[in-house]
């Protein structure tokens, strides 16, 4: 039997999660481990933590468990599951350097002002190569069909 619900996916390095719902959370979770190990998430925050800590460093949990049909039914979460949600979320503390950047955003001050280093602008034509060669060997192998 499916088990529908809240979940979350959570960085056990540095505390981050993504929270979802669905009324099978377990092919959910599958289907984000397919798209995350092909690079093909929609989530690009939760792409990006993933290639860079790797899968071991992600727990998968069960916030809140619900019937299909109420869920289905435009499921309003209980005052247990509002609670486990607020609990989740005020135990999330920023880092000093999170808080900084979130300053300089809400100021203008964005990525776009941020002074590459040479080190970050060769780890990143590496991965560009990197991605142009699986992209051209994807692209001449389905053309051969």
């Amino acid at each position: 039997m499916a088990i529908s619900g809240i979940y979350a996916i959570v960085n056990k390095i540095n505390g981050h999660r993504y929270v979802g719902s669905s009324s099978n959370i377990t092919e959910r979770w599958k289907r984000h481990v397919s798209r995350l190990e092909n690079k093909n998430h929609h989530s690009r925050h939760l792409q990006h933590a993933w290639d860079y800590y790797g899968r071991d460093s992600f727990d998968f949990i069960v916030i809140a468990e619900c019937a299909v049909s109420a869920r289905m039914m435009g499921y309003c979460p209980s005052e247990e599951t509002r609670r486990k949600l607020s609990e989740i979320n005020r135990t999330y503390r920023h880092t000093d350097e999170a808080k900084r950047k979130i300053g300089e955003a809400a100021r203008g001050n964005n990525y776009a002002s941020h002074k590459h280093t040479p080190e970050e602008i060769e780890h990143q034509r590496v991965k560009m190569q990197e991605y142009w060669a699986r992209r051209k060997a994807t692209t001449s192998a389905e053309s051969k069909y």
